[in-house]
């Protein structure tokens, strides 16, 4: 495996790829300044990388990144993948949730409820790792 080449410019990462607000990532891509590479389960264009949620410690990047975005659901952000993102030079999160885990609180529907709850404890996992290692972050909620 070769080094990730370096670059004047801190390395965008950005993983939910094929999610619908990736996918608009990936057209805004061309405007940022340093290198982008997008993740996904299965490639879904040239330059696409690989990322099991399920086995963080596999996810071998072809490039040096600072910043992440996560598109996709923010419950699968485990504390291994914030750890392997981490070694590898996560300094900035950032994740998109739902204002459900605001507003839904007190929904009677046992699916919302189940909902809400993997929200909150995603959001809570990443304030937590983040704020205990430094790094900063960013919980949207569209």
């Amino acid at each position: 495996m070769t080094a990730p080449a370096p670059s004047d410019k801190p390395g965008l990462l950005v993983i939910g790829g094929s999610s619908l607000i990736g996918a608009r990532l990936r057209e805004a891509a061309a405007f940022y300044p340093g290198p982008v590479r997008c993740t996904g389960y299965t490639r879904l264009a040239s330059g696409d990388i690989l990322l099991d949620a399920e086995d963080p410690q596999s996810f071998a990047p072809d490039f040096a990144f600072e910043n992440v975005i996560v598109c996709a659901p923010i419950w699968l952000v485990s504390d291994e993948l914030l750890e392997r993102l981490y070694s590898l030079g996560m300094t900035r999160l950032v994740a998109f949730s739902s204002t459900s885990v605001l507003t839904k609180t007190q929904s009677t529907d046992s699916y919302e409820q189940a909902v809400v709850a993997k929200l909150a404890v995603g959001e809570q996992r990443i304030m937590d790792f983040c704020t205990g290692a430094g790094i900063a972050w960013t919980i949207l909620r569209p």
